[in-house]
């Protein structure tokens, strides 16, 4: 008797163990609505003469309003140019519209996040995005931001 207890507690043990192994292994949960593109610091630095296109190196960075989280604390994401979202609304090459992206799925339409729409994935580690003073002398200023390594989009 006492060995099948030890067992089941042992089992269940390694079963939690494992999943948060995975879980800290693919990153953070994150989700909410998408209020601004690009992220609210690089748009505040580029309203003041600073370019920030070369330091996304083709990425792209978004603001969003956390689930649950009081009105007006944004928080900012960059999403590198290679990750492509999940889920979102586009038309495919066979002439059919979808919601879940398929293996011809045309490119263009891949990449949209829009502000308003509804945004879940994961993130991990953070990306430094360099954005440089357009005038003498010339200052960099660096942006700290999350990186998102798994979404999907609400359709709008």
């Amino acid at each position: 008797m006492k060995k099948g207890i030890i067992l089941t507690i042992l089992v269940i043990s390694l079963i939690f163990l494992s999943f948060k192994t995975a879980h800290a292994s693919l990153g953070s949960v994150f989700g909410g609505r998408i209020i601004f593109k690009p992220a609210t610091e690089i748009a505040t630095l580029e309203a003041t003469n600073y370019n920030c296109q070369a330091g996304l190196a083709g990425g792209t960075s978004i603001s969003i309003a956390p689930i649950g989280s009081p009105a007006g604390t944004p928080v900012s994401y960059y999403i590198p140019a290679f990750i492509k979202p999940v889920t979102g609304l586009y038309h495919t090459k066979s002439g059919l519209f979808s919601y879940y992206l398929t293996p011809d799925t045309d490119e263009e339409y891949k990449t949209t996040t829009i502000p308003g729409q509804l945004i879940l994935g994961l993130h991990s580690g953070i990306f430094g995005v360099a954005c440089v003073y357009q005038g003498y002398p010339p200052i960099v200023v660096v942006v700290p931001l999350s990186i998102i390594t798994y979404f999907g989009t609400s359709i709008f």
